[in-house]
């Protein structure tokens, strides 16, 4: 696991006003980014090796939930559940909430602390 990587997005998502954030999308229509994953392509950390590509998440190569889980340090299973590509109930038992949209930024981040601590 990369843990610097995790807490500083766990960081940039404990500062981030709610209206930027929207866990069941990589990127708002705009082309901001919404989730989790989106976000994490903002950080220097991302930007050495990967990229936001027709909003899409790449890293090293690999497309999103794949390049996220390389990123991180992650197993595919983990970073799937982190971005909820699929997996709501999963997402949902990560994050402590009863359905996606409960999840805000602040709430995210400290789902990527517990988990970083474990």
């Amino acid at each position: 696991m990369n843990k610097a990587n995790l807490n500083e997005l766990a960081d940039l998502l404990d500062d981030l006003p709610e209206p930027e954030f929207d866990i069941q999308d990589w990127t708002h229509e705009c082309g901001a980014p919404a989730c989790v994953v989106g976000h994490a392509t903002t950080l220097e950390s991302w930007q050495a090796k990967g990229r936001l590509w027709f909003g899409d998440p790449v890293f090293d190569g690999c497309f999103g939930v794949e390049g996220f889980a390389r990123w991180a340090g992650i197993n595919w299973g983990v970073a799937r559940t982190i971005s909820a590509a699929g997996v709501a109930g999963a997402a949902c038992r990560f994050y402590a909430v009863e359905h996606l949209g409960l999840i805000t930024p602040k709430i995210a981040a400290a789902a990527l602390r517990r988990y970083i601590a474990s």
